[in-house]
């Protein structure tokens, strides 16, 4: 909900209702996005490709961080200018801007698997000319989940949970049927580290088992833990009196 009122200066509306947001971005106009209202958006670094994919530019005020840290942006920042756009940043803002022609398609090797630079790139090139590959790029299911968006949008996205995604640029995207986003499995598995400390079972409802294959390595490594999940509901159940250290990884 934090995006929303960012969405609004940009004259897009927004219906949110329990758990449907509905988005109309018909009167959609570029905005630059000062640092106040993005500072208060942790991800607020997406807004840099979606702008620049949509209107070939995008002025945004640096992005926020959180209680882990600040959130390095080079890799962002070098799969734009390798679209062949200009980066500059003044007055506490990053304004990056389009050439003339447009973004074009190129081959970009991210030097670590970053999911926001897979991300932004991926918005960026999608309505770029010719085709982008990317490199070494993340394979978390969220990038699985945008690309499938973005495909039902008309978007040629090929390759998503792999370690190299290819882009056909298409001139543009066009809501045609709902999209249900992957319930967030960062939340689940603050959950299930909560069960973990209390020692009782716990049920988590929508959640996708599959998504949190690393936590559950992790929580059978040091206890006693059993997972039974679906895309419905996960039910952890663990036994404190078998708690044991987990090595330094």
């Amino acid at each position: 909900t934090c995006a929303l009122p960012i969405l609004s200066e940009m004259d897009v509306h927004c219906d949110f209702r329990e758990t449907t947001l509905q988005i109309d971005p018909t009167e959609i106009k570029m905005s630059p996005l000062p640092a106040g209202k993005i500072k208060s958006l942790r991800a607020s670094y997406y807004f840099m490709g979606a702008l620049l994919g949509r209107f070939g530019k995008a002025v945004v005020g640096f992005p926020g961080g959180d209680d882990i840290g600040p959130r390095p942006i080079d890799q962002h920042i070098m799969g734009f200018q390798s679209l062949g756009a200009d980066v500059r940043y003044e007055n506490e803002q990053i304004v990056i801007t389009a050439p003339d022609e447009g973004l074009k398609g190129a081959q970009i090797h991210l030097k670590m698997a970053s999911v926001g630079a897979t991300m932004n790139i991926i918005m960026a090139s999608v309505t770029a000319s010719d085709r982008t590959v990317i490199e070494n790029a993340a394979k978390e299911p969220e990038i699985i989940d945008l690309a499938t968006f973005l495909n039902n949008m008309g978007a040629k996205i090929r390759g998503a949970g792999t370690d190299t995604i290819r882009i056909d640029g298409v001139d543009r995207l066009e809501a045609k049927v709902p999209h249900t986003i992957i319930p967030d499995r960062i939340e689940a598995g603050t959950y299930i580290s909560m069960a973990a400390c209390i020692g009782n079972g716990i049920r988590i409802h929508n959640i996708i088992a599959e998504h949190l294959e690393r936590v559950h390595m992790f929580c059978t490594h040091a206890q006693d833990v059993s997972l039974d999940g679906c895309v419905c509901a996960l039910v952890v159940k663990i036994a404190v009196s078998h708690l044991s250290p987990l090595e330094q990884i």
